[in-house]
This record gives structure tokens, C-alpha cells and sequence, in this order.
């Protein structure tokens, strides 16, 4: 540990440190933090001040080593995503409320052996990782959708005959036997059905 908190200290009269440089700075093995600091035992919390520069263990699922210069260290209160309430020190819980996402890939990657460990970063350092494309508007983005769902051909659909000249109605001329006529309606003998109508269809030319 004395190779260590000088660094921090001398570190410190250069700039602030970050909330966590434990990695960097005091970076420290089990058996080495116990010959400083002494065994945890049943408490699950060793630290020590020196100055402005505080060094935490903790001990969660594994041993956590935490170093900082804005912290006194006290147990606090923390809820995870299931609502259960523990206690942690307040160094660990800022630093895990600031999480990046490199810490986090970092957390993630030590959770494997070591030789999945170097497959996986191997295949980061290797993987060619496209550009991002400029920003897409959502209209875009909504058609380009539907084409995908339904192919770019389009069926063409069959229109109705409409009738393209003026159509007007008019009453039948009277006959010499019927002064009010009527005739079987077109329309209606198409679909099989029998009506009689008294008006006829008068075309006005456009």
C-alpha cells in the first residue's frame, strides 16, 4: 500500500481524481489489503483515510477495492431493480449510480474465465464496426418499413366502368295504348330481379 497512496497523493496535487481509480492506483490483492488493513471478518467493510484519499473494501459477491478523494465512507441504504433494500457503502453506490457503459462492459467481461475473456476481446479488437448512418425522419423510416413487410411490387386494381357523358333521367313518352308506360329496369334484369320503371336515361354529350 505505500507505493500506492503516495501516488494518489501525488496524483492529487496534479488534479482531482475520478470517482474510482482503484484500477490504476490501488489496485491491491486480497492477501495484501489484509496485511495492511487486517482481516474483514464478520464486518464486510475495511477502509482508511489518509488525508483527503479514502480506500474502501468491500466484500459483495467478491471483493471490491474502491480509492477516492471526496468520500468518508458510510454505509448507506440501496435498492436494487427488485426492490430489495441492502446496505453499501456510499463510495460504491455513487459509482454505480455513474456507471459507464465501458465500466459496465468491463464488469461484464470479468465475470469470464480467462479464456473466454481472451476470445472476447480478441473479437472486439477485430471486429470492424460500421459507421452509424445519418438520422433517418420517420416517414422515411415508415415507408421503407411497409415496403419491406409487402415487396415493392404493387397490384393494379381493377376499376368500375363509369360512365364518362352526362346522364340525366326523363319520364317515358306516352304510347298510343299507355298514356303512362313503363319498361323493365337494365339495372335490375342484370341481377335477375323483374322492375318496372317509368323513367329512362337521357344523354347529354359533353
Amino acid at each position: 500500500m505505500g507505493s500506492k497512496r503516495p501516488l494518489t497523493e501525488k496524483e492529487l496535487s496534479k488534479r482531482p481524481l475520478t470517482e474510482k481509480e482503484l484500477e490504476y492506483h490501488a489496485n491491491l490483492s486480497d492477501s495484501e489489503f489484509d496485511e495492511i488493513f487486517g482481516e474483514a471478518g464478520d464486518d464486510r467493510r475495511i477502509w482508511r483515510q489518509n488525508g483527503p484519499v479514502t480506500v474502501c473494501k468491500w466484500k459483495d459477491k467478491r471483493d471490491v477495492l474502491t480509492i477516492s478523494n471526496m468520500h468518508s465512507v458510510e454505509m448507506v441504504e440501496v435498492s436494487n431493480r427488485n426492490g430489495k433494500v441492502s446496505m453499501k457503502p456510499n463510495i460504491i453506490r455513487d459509482y454505480n449510480k455513474g456507471m459507464s457503459g465501458v465500466d459496465r462492459s468491463d464488469q461484464m467481461l470479468s465475470y469470464y474465465t480467462s479464456l473466454m475473456l481472451s476470445y472476447y476481446t480478441s473479437l472486439r479488437k477485430t471486429i470492424r464496426w460500421p459507421k452509424k448512418s445519418s438520422k433517418m425522419k420517420l416517414i422515411k423510416f415508415r415507408e421503407e418499413f411497409v415496403v419491406a413487410l409487402i415487396g415493392e411490387e404493387i397490384q393494379s386494381v381493377s376499376k368500375k366502368n363509369r360512365l364518362q357523358d352526362l346522364h340525366y333521367l326523363e319520364s317515358l313518352p306516352p304510347t298510343g295504348k299507355k298514356q303512362r308506360p313503363t319498361k323493365p329496369c337494365r339495372i335490375c334484369t342484370q341481377g335477375k330481379k323483374r322492375r318496372e320503371t317509368r323513367l329512362q336515361q337521357r344523354n347529354v354529350w359533353r
